[in-house]
């Protein structure tokens, strides 16, 4: 790819979005932000399980990009509890959204790691096929 857009244009076949919370989540009156983690709470974590889980591993050659810590634990997690194969996310990815005010400092410190997974990641894709 010549850039990123293309996944959100030309070459979007390429992309599968997901999310490890994609319907509105509430504690209490108040909208869900994160706490409890996602594992923690039974209802997610079983969604995690039974839904996330299985829709990760039908895309198996897929490199997983977890956009913030919570989604990484969630998928180390479920790695741990057999629920998903081979780690093939990337780890340090900050949360994108503007609330996180370190997430450029974090991607820029992490830029290159990210860069070695990616290669790793995609080569071990590569040789399994």
């Amino acid at each position: 790819l010549g850039s990123a857009s293309e996944l959100f244009g030309t070459a979007g076949s390429l992309l599968h979005t997901t999310s490890v919370i994609r319907y509105p989540v509430f504690v209490g009156t108040r909208n869900y932000t994160g706490t409890p983690a996602p594992m923690k709470s039974p209802l997610l974590a079983r969604f995690a399980r039974t839904v996330l889980a299985p829709e990760l591993e039908s895309v198996p050659q897929a490199l997983i990009v977890p956009l913030g810590n919570a989604v990484e634990s969630t998928l180390d997690i479920l790695a741990a509890e057999g629920h998903l194969g081979s780690k093939r996310w990337l780890s340090g990815f900050p949360h994108p959204s503007g609330a996180n005010g370190h997430r450029v400092r974090i991607f820029n410190q992490n830029r290159c790691s990210l860069a070695e997974q990616v290669q790793r990641i995609i080569g071990s894709s590569r040789g399994a096929v």
